[in-house]
């Protein structure tokens, strides 16, 4: 399906520091340019306490930023707004995902903090009207509201250009991907309905994946790119970065292989329809192969390679299991596994 609005985002070269120190260093002298123009920017992180490990760090050089975890309360109206002039968000790539980031914010999104700041709530039927094309009402507090959200609507249209200008919303992924998908998602917030945008990710060979795939290899890797790291850390090898894109496509397609085995073990769902306990019924292991509509102990099986363990008792609801005991008269419907 062709976007509706070609995508202008400018994707740049992954860059990868010799280890996390001088990493954090490149991602503060990004915010720090971002800082001098205004050109807001969102850095995605893959855990809680690298955000706050980062949040530290630019709170020792006095920049205000937006720290945004999923278990952030409001993380969608947080997330909206990181498209403001001057804002520096640090989200975990889970976090505030689905939500649209509008360059120089979203009035309606504003609308709402600015009212919740005020101790005013709105319901869903009044947040309809106010936000409503055509305005039809008389109260009051829904008029003031109107008027707030035409005020922000204007402010927001003027701010996009501004944005648009420095570049959009500038994109830093700060870890090597174990999805593929949420790494497209990260970067797919910047550049949307054809604004301008960009991403990088600054990477270092301290990465989690490289550790777990390279193990002591990863300190002789280390020990043959440290003279050839710039200055600030940064290592200016093609091979390099093919290894550690081969590292990502590697963890890629062990953690989809992972996936599909989970799903056919889902497919293996059990369906207790009906049944009555019987302390003494116990039907001991069964391993292998059974035929179609096998009956066996007063079990009707649908299915192959059914395994029945004596661990556990069910009664007449639905449950999704692999262990059955204790039960009479019931019908198991099992996926082919």
């Amino acid at each position: 399906i062709p976007t509706n609005k070609p995508c202008v985002r400018k994707d740049e070269p992954m860059q990868v520091y010799i280890n996390q120190d001088k990493q954090i260093q490149a991602i503060l002298q990004e915010v720090k340019d971002a800082q001098k123009s205004g050109r807001p920017i969102l850095i995605g992180t893959t855990t809680i306490e690298q955000s706050e490990t980062l949040a530290k760090v630019l709170k020792q050089h006095n920049i205000p930023c937006n720290i945004l975890n999923a278990n952030t309360k409001r993380e969608a109206d947080i997330i909206s707004c990181a498209g403001m002039l001057n804002q520096v968000t640090i989200a975990t790539n889970v976090a505030g995902r689905g939500t649209d980031i509008k360059l120089g914010g979203d009035p309606e999104k504003l609308t709402l903090l600015q009212l919740e700041n005020h101790s005013i709530s709105l319901t869903q039927q009044e947040q309809a009207i106010v936000f409503a094309k055509n305005f039809n009402s008389t109260d009051e507090k829904l008029i003031n509201a109107r008027n707030l959200f035409l005020t922000l609507t204007q402010k927001c249209k003027q701010e996009k250009q501004v944005v648009n200008s420095l570049g959009g919303l500038r994109v830093v992924a700060t870890t090597l991907s174990e999805n593929q998908r949420i790494k497209n998602q990260l970067i797919g917030r910047s550049g949307r309905q054809g604004d301008n945008g960009s991403s990088v990710v600054l990477a270092s060979l301290d990465d989690t994946i490289l550790n777990r795939f390279l193990g002591e290899e990863l300190e002789e890797i280390k020990q043959e790119y440290i003279q050839d790291a710039d200055a600030n850390g940064l290592i200016k090898d093609p091979l390099l970065n093919k290894l550690l894109t081969r590292a990502e496509t590697i963890c890629n397609a062990l953690n989809e292989e992972y996936r599909n085995s989970n799903v056919k073990f889902e497919n293996a769902t059990l369906t207790i329809t009906a049944g009555t306990r019987n302390p003494g019924a116990f039907f001991g292991l069964l391993a292998g192969s059974v035929s179609d509509q096998t009956r066996i102990s007063g079990v009707n099986i649908t299915g192959s390679k059914l395994l029945i363990d004596s661990d556990c008792y069910f009664g007449t609801e639905e449950y999704s299991i692999g262990l059955i005991c204790g039960i009479r008269n019931v019908q198991l419907d099992v996926a082919e596994i």
